[in-house]
């Protein structure tokens, strides 16, 4: 998330808009979002609706590591569901997939 963070004004610059979405509490959320210096939102979903509505929870409650791409619309144009917590795409790739849409 990180990472994503440190390419936000790239982000921006394609006209897309950035959120993460956490099953942690929302004070869990924001101690994370503070401490890695986030500059989008992390929000909470402890009762996992919006988790279970895009297929990503876990046998285990948790929420698998995921990105999509939606467009103006709201429908998902591109997603990526990792196998482990680490597993997710480079910025880069998302701003190539970003590029296809518009």
């Amino acid at each position: 998330m990180a990472g994503l963070s440190e390419k936000i004004l790239e982000f921006r610059g394609t006209g897309a808009g950035v959120a993460a979405v956490s099953a942690d509490q929302t004070h869990v959320s924001k101690g994370l979002r503070d401490r890695l210096s986030l500059s989008f939102p992390l929000l909470s979903d402890p009762k996992r609706i919006v988790i279970r509505k895009y297929g990503v929870l876990n046998k285990d409650q948790a929420a698998k590591p995921a990105v999509f791409i939606l467009d103006s619309k709201g429908i998902v144009r591109w997603e990526y569901i990792g196998k482990s917590p680490s597993d997710r795409p480079e910025p880069e790739t998302l701003l190539t997939e970003l590029a296809k849409i518009n």
